[in-house]
């Protein structure tokens, strides 16, 4: 069951008869931040391993390496490889990450609606990074900011210097997975997913109607 607590945290309680015959309590402090601040994604890469940061890998070589760094102690390393990522649903907002090429090849970015490895299926947003033309050896600020609620509005820069993205809006108008196409060896790091939300629209609507059937239920005391 649901209940909340007079000084505003939600209390989320239910029963295990099998194996332990437990009854289990889950406090929430702060749950409107959950329904009303923004979502998103962050990868710092100081959490041992790509997996445990949410990247798939299926093709090449990726680990994380101390051998360069944005910020921390650690970036992802990828040699000719191929990586995949879910991030919540995005319509709007910010897709941004630091590059550092050390050998040549291209990246490709697959802004995807539904993962797969043919970046020419499912994905709305494909882009193409010539790392000789558009990278130095160093690193660089790759800026994808989006808009596709109705204009399907994209902008690509690296380094404040724009690329033109492929887009097909028949895929869909929106991003769930984000895969990288690696020719040579670049790394990672500060990958950063910022969704921009209508917040007055969102809370007036489905949000005001989650938080008044809460209010509804009641409240706990301590005992």
């Amino acid at each position: 069951y649901l209940t909340h607590t007079p000084d505003g945290a939600l209390i989320i309680a239910w029963y295990m008869p099998i194996p332990d015959d437990y009854s289990y309590y889950l406090r929430v402090d702060d749950y409107k931040d959950v329904l009303l601040k923004t979502k998103g994604a962050y990868d710092s890469f100081e959490h041992g391993t790509v997996k445990y940061e949410g990247w798939d890998i299926t093709a090449g070589t990726a680990t994380v390496s101390n051998a360069q760094q944005y910020d921390g102690q650690y970036s992802m390393m990828l040699q000719g490889a191929t990586v995949s990522r879910s991030i919540p649903y995005l319509e709007k907002g910010t897709i941004s990450m630091e590059l550092y090429p050390t050998s040549a090849g291209d990246i490709t970015l697959s802004l995807q609606a539904a993962y797969s490895t043919d970046i020419n299926r499912s994905a709305p947003i494909n882009i193409v990074i010539p790392a000789e033309a558009m990278m130095l050896e160093q690193w660089n600020k790759l800026e994808i900011r989006l808009d596709l609620t109705e204009e399907f509005a994209v902008c690509v820069t690296v380094n404040g210097n724009e690329i033109i993205p492929e887009l097909n809006s028949a895929v869909g108008n929106y991003i769930c997975f984000v895969t990288m196409f690696v020719g040579g060896t670049v790394y990672v790091d500060d990958v950063l997913v910022v969704e921009e939300l209508d917040a007055e629209v969102y809370q007036q609507s489905a949000v005001a109607a989650v938080m008044q059937k809460i209010a509804a239920i009641g409240t706990v005391t301590a005992d």
